[in-house]
């Protein structure tokens, strides 16, 4: 096995001290597994926050990297992930932070919703390419604890989901 696939699968673990091992005898993080993940994408999917800032700090991954790590940490709902990661790219968080927030409501990650809206509160109001916003989304999919939660935090919402036009 190659050594770059090796320190790929330990970010699927959480083994931070392996995985910096793997790296102080030169393993590059940015190598990618034959799905086109790296051992940052999968220490975020798996929610490996300690793995993902060690992985951060060690090498400066491209923003594309960073937004689809931020992209599957959120998906599964890994809050720790999902700061490290907005810290480590906020201009990632600017471009896509839409699509991040979208997904956890979508996964009714009530955490990782009010962690985005609290990093960039804007995105609560911001229309995706299908002319929605994040509460049409957890309506959608029947997230009616998510829904509740941006209608807490917005109570506007209702007004505003009215002037949009529904797909």
């Amino acid at each position: 096995m190659e050594e770059w696939l090796e320190a790929v699968r330990l970010a699927s673990k959480p083994h931070a001290k392996l995985v910096a091992q793997l790296k102080a005898v030169g393993i590059d993080p940015r190598k990618m597994d034959v799905k086109g993940r790296t051992a940052l994408h999968i220490a975020a999917n798996y929610g490996h926050g300690a793995i993902v800032k060690l992985l951060l700090a060690k090498s400066i991954p491209s923003d594309t990297t960073i937004a689809s790590a931020l992209y599957f940490a959120a998906k599964a709902g890994h809050y720790e992930a999902v700061a490290q990661l907005a810290a480590a790219g906020p201009a990632v968080l600017a471009k896509k932070g839409v699509e991040t927030l979208r997904v956890a409501a979508i996964s009714g990650h009530g955490d990782v919703v009010k962690q985005l809206l609290e990093l960039m509160p804007s995105l609560i109001h911001a229309v995706d390419e299908e002319g929605w916003i994040p509460l049409h989304h957890a309506v959608d999919v029947g997230q009616e604890s998510i829904a509740e939660l941006l209608l807490t935090i917005e109570p506007k919402l209702i007004e505003a989901i009215t002037r949009i036009t529904i797909p």
